[in-house]
């Protein structure tokens, strides 16, 4: 009997971790939702297994470091296992020069036509030397500078200053479309600050 160990829960999969043959693969499954017809539910599940294979293969055929999709199912997607801690995790552990690679890792992303929508320390894992890019559950494919920036945004909001700065430069660095995204960026950022001004003066 494959023993199937759980790894973590999420808001609508779990991650389990199996070996195959000698080999630790990671299983992600997405669950029933109980409060939904189930035709509906299946069909949902069912589409959203295969676009998030399809954003990792996309983005690993362009050179990102993230899970390759070996077999999918109906509702799970086999993958490798990549071994290492989130970087949320190591944050204080790691040097902020550092954070250049992971910039570098979103630009490949980008540049491949794909934002993930949860760009944030929890979602990448540091093997080694190497960052890994992982959970492609909300990843969709655009170029629209507004959707790159909100990927920025969600990591400049979860590291200090100067580990976005190196973060800022790895993803600006040879990067045709960074003034446009850093532009619309700021843009949001501004947008965001007026309206905090008017909830307080209200």
């Amino acid at each position: 009997m494959i023993k199937l160990l759980k790894l973590s829960e999420g808001s609508e999969a779990d991650i389990y971790i199996q070996k195959i043959l000698g080999v630790e693969m990671i299983i992600k499954y997405r669950r029933k939702k109980p409060y939904l017809i189930t035709d509906i539910d299946e069909d949902l599940r069912k589409h959203r297994t295969k676009k998030e294979a399809k954003m990792m293969s996309l983005a690993h055929s362009n050179g990102v470091n993230c899970p390759i999709p070996m077999v999918i199912s109906n509702y799970s997607i086999y993958m490798n296992y990549i071994k290492g801690s989130s970087l949320n995790k190591v944050l204080d552990k790691i040097k902020d020069s550092e954070f250049f690679e992971v910039g570098k890792l979103l630009f490949l992303l980008h540049k491949a036509g794909i934002v993930h929508n949860d760009f944030t320390p929890a979602n990448v894992i540091l093997e080694g030397e190497q960052f890994w890019l992982i959970d492609f559950g909300l990843a969709e494919l655009s170029s629209n500078a507004e959707e790159r920036a909100i990927d920025l945004l969600l990591m400049k909001r979860s590291v200090n200053k100067k580990q976005y700065l190196y973060f800022a430069k790895g993803y600006s660095e040879s990067n045709p479309f960074s003034e446009e995204v850093n532009n619309r960026l700021a843009l949001m950022e501004r947008r965001g600050r007026y309206q905090d001004r008017s909830l307080n003066m209200k």
